[in-house]
C-alpha cells in the first residue's frame, strides 16, 4: 500500500511505499548541485528523509524525527515550490532516471516518475498517468488529512502504549491546531 506521495506540477501523482518514495526523493536531491537554489534544494529535499536517529517508519507512511519529535509526512506537493525550484526538481528527477540501473531498487518508481514528467511536458492530461485516480487538490493551511487519518485508524487506546500514547497526544493536538487554523481561514475569507 502507497504511503509516499509525491504529487506533480500538473496534479499527478506518484504514489508509493514509504522506502521507495525516500529512495526517489533521495536520488532527485542526489542530482541537484551548481546553483545555490539548487544546492537550498536539495538541502531541503534530504531534511524530508529520516535520519539514522530517527523513527523511520510510524504507522502509515510518516516519521518522527528525533531531534524535535517532529512527525514529518511522506508527501511533497510539487506546486507548492517555487516555478525556479519546480523546474530544478523536474531537471533532477529526468536525470535520476537516466542515471539508474534497471537492476536497483528505486529504477521502476524513478522510471514512473520520468514517464510522468515527460507526458506533463507533451501536455497530456494528468490521468493519463497518475497513481491516483483524481487530482488532489493542493493542500491549503491548517488541513491535516493524514493525521485525521491516522487517529481514526491506527492508534486505538485500547491498545495504547505509553509511547503510542504520546504520539496520539501529538496527533490530537496538530489535528486541533489545524482545526483553529481551517475555522480561522473560513472567517477571515467571510
Amino acid at each position: 500500500m502507497a504511503s509516499g506521495f509525491l504529487i506533480l506540477a500538473d496534479g499527478r501523482c506518484l504514489a508509493r511505499r514509504w522506502w521507495a518514495y525516500d529512495a526517489v526523493i533521495k536520488a532527485v536531491a542526489e542530482q541537484l548541485g551548481g546553483s545555490d537554489a539548487a544546492l537550498a534544494l536539495r538541502e531541503w529535499l534530504l531534511s524530508l528523509l529520516p535520519g539514522p536517529d530517527d523513527e523511520q517508519h510510524i504507522g502509515y507512511g510518516p516519521w518522527l524525527r528525533a531531534e524535535d519529535n517532529q512527525l514529518i509526512e511522506r508527501r511533497l506537493d510539487i506546486r507548492e515550490l517555487t516555478v525556479e525550484n519546480q523546474r530544478l526538481f523536474h531537471d533532477a528527477a529526468l536525470e535520476a532516471a537516466q542515471n539508474h540501473r534497471p537492476d536497483e531498487d528505486e529504477f521502476q518508481s524513478l522510471s514512473d516518475l520520468s514517464d510522468m514528467l515527460i507526458r506533463a511536458d507533451r501536455g497530456e492530461a494528468p490521468l493519463s498517468r497518475s497513481d491516483c485516480r483524481q487530482v488532489p487538490p493542493a493542500l491549503k493551511a491548517g488541513r491535516v488529512p493524514l493525521v485525521n487519518f491516522m487517529l481514526r485508524h491506527f492508534i486505538p487506546l485500547s491498545e495504547a502504549t505509553p509511547a503510542s500514547r504520546s504520539l496520539r497526544c501529538r496527533l490530537l493536538s496538530l489535528n486541533r491546531m489545524a482545526r483553529s487554523a481551517a475555522m480561522a481561514e473560513k472567517c477571515d475569507g467571510k
